[in-house]
């Protein structure tokens, strides 16, 4: 995986959130500046990848990992942690083929985390997801 060198300079300034079911501390940004950086390099690697999966033979499969495991997907991994907010967002408005971008960027299982729920498909996993940053997720500043 290859990771954007804009990133380092968009998180210089931030605060350690420790992260529930990661058992996990990082620096997220806190900045207005750099939550911008962040977000427009997110829409970026999200339009590049929405562009791929438009290929017909992508459209066609049924294989999860045809729409994950290419380099448009893996630029919305290698962003981590400071586009979690942007990664929930999207997640929230449907978009359930990014579940494995947030499990890899958090290193969590929701479905292990909230054990009682119910899950059928990947829509199930984004609420769980989106249930999960509300109730853990979410950096609170210090």
């Amino acid at each position: 995986m290859r990771l954007l060198p804009a990133i380092g300079a968009l998180v210089r300034v931030s605060l350690l959130v420790t992260l529930p079911g990661a058992q996990q501390v990082w620096p997220m940004p806190y900045d207005d500046a750099s939550q911008k950086n962040i977000e427009r390099e997110y829409e970026k690697a999200v339009a590049a990848w929405k562009e791929y999966i438009r290929d017909p033979k992508i459209l066609e499969s049924s294989n999860t990992s045809d729409y994950t495991k290419n380099e448009p997907y893996e630029r919305i991994v290698a962003l981590g942690k400071p586009a979690l907010q942007f990664l929930m967002r999207d997640l929230e408005r449907g978009e359930f083929l990014l579940n494995q971008a947030a499990r890899q960027i958090t290193g969590v299982d929701v479905v292990k985390v909230y054990p009682r729920e119910k899950v059928t498909g990947e829509q199930d996993i984004s609420k769980l997801w989106v249930r999960w940053w509300r109730e853990k997720g979410q950096p609170k500043p210090k």
